[in-house]
């Protein structure tokens, strides 16, 4: 498969906050990153306050736009707030002249 540029962003309710990141890499590249940082956020929070969320790269799902624009989700839930995990590759992303 071929490497693509894509953004990903994470949204965490308990902050409202959402940061964006640039990856390179394949689509099984780019689900295995969403699970590196939901794991590492989860690691990083209260382990009683995780109820559930996407367990694997396999679990990540897939959205589509249209009949080619696509992206991928991701989450964990925990007791009162819950992070989303989103990658969209750049190519799919419109200009904000496209949007207006």
């Amino acid at each position: 498969m071929q490497k693509e540029k894509w953004i990903i962003t994470i949204h965490d309710s308990s902050e409202n906050a959402t940061e964006a990141v640039f990856f390179e890499g394949t689509e099984a590249e780019t689900r295995l990153a969403l699970m590196s940082l939901l794991n590492k956020d989860k690691a990083n929070e209260d382990t009683d306050s995780y109820e559930y969320g996407t367990e694997s790269e396999h679990d990540v799902e897939k959205y589509f736009d249209d009949d080619t624009s696509f992206y991928l989700y991701a989450f964990a839930l925990y007791y009162d707030w819950h992070i989303d995990y989103t990658a969209r590759r750049v190519s799919d992303i419109q200009t904000l002249r496209e949007v207006c």
